[in-house]
């Protein structure tokens, strides 16, 4: 088990294996398609003394293109998924979730994304 920083940027690292992208622990000042990051959402007690619940949220960015932001919602959602349930992760509850993001000087909801969410067991 990791400690939460370390889960955080394990969990970049294969998401970036997935998209193809580059997905990091911070979000992107001006993001794009192929960008993403991965955010500490909530930290909770564990079910041991020297452990927390961490629920982490990635946002995937899928761009402004409509058709293809439409094509990877139906083919990514499995392959995430599988990417953070084997391995060295073992979730509780995961969740993918199309979303449209306002983005600086883009139209609001011109900006496609998908948001993962799952909870991990860390180190305290």
């Amino acid at each position: 088990m990791a400690s939460i920083t370390q889960t955080q940027v394990d969990l970049a690292a294969a998401l970036t294996a997935v998209t193809g992208g580059a997905v990091r622990t911070l979000p992107a000042t001006s993001p794009r398609a192929g960008d993403g990051w991965v955010n500490i959402a909530r930290v909770a007690p564990g079910s041991r003394v020297t452990t927390c619940d961490c629920t982490f949220v990635a946002v995937l960015v899928l761009g402004s293109d409509a058709a293809r932001a439409a094509e990877q919602i139906r083919t990514l959602p499995v392959a995430l998924i599988d990417a953070v349930t084997t391995g060295p992760f073992h979730p509780d509850g995961v969740t993918v979730e199309p979303a449209e993001l306002p983005a600086g000087d883009v139209a609001p909801g011109s900006l496609y994304a998908l948001i993962l969410t799952l909870t991990l067991e860390v180190d305290s």
